[in-house]
C-alpha cells in the first residue's frame, strides 16, 4: 500500500519545520550540555552535522542572549 501525503499534511509539515527552525536556536543559549548526533553508516549525516548544525549553533551561541 503506498502512502499519499495531501496538500494539507504537507503545508502542516512545512508549517513545523518553520516554527522549529524559530523557536530552536531559542533554547540553545541557556543549554549547558548540546549533544549532537549522527549516523555512522550516512556520510550524508556527518555532513549536516558539520555544515548545518554546527553553523546554527555557532550563530545562535555567538548571539547575544
Amino acid at each position: 500500500m503506498r502512502s499519499v501525503t495531501t496538500s494539507a499534511q504537507h503545508s502542516a509539515q512545512t508549517l513545523n519545520a518553520i516554527l522549529a527552525q524559530r523557536l530552536r536556536p531559542l533554547s540553545y543559549s541557556k543549554s549547558h550540555v548540546i549533544l549532537i548526533a549522527f549516523a555512522i553508516d550516512t556520510p550524508d549525516s556527518l555532513e549536516n552535522v558539520t555544515v548545518k548544525v554546527y553553523g546554527l549553533l555557532s550563530a545562535a551561541l555567538s548571539e547575544p542572549g
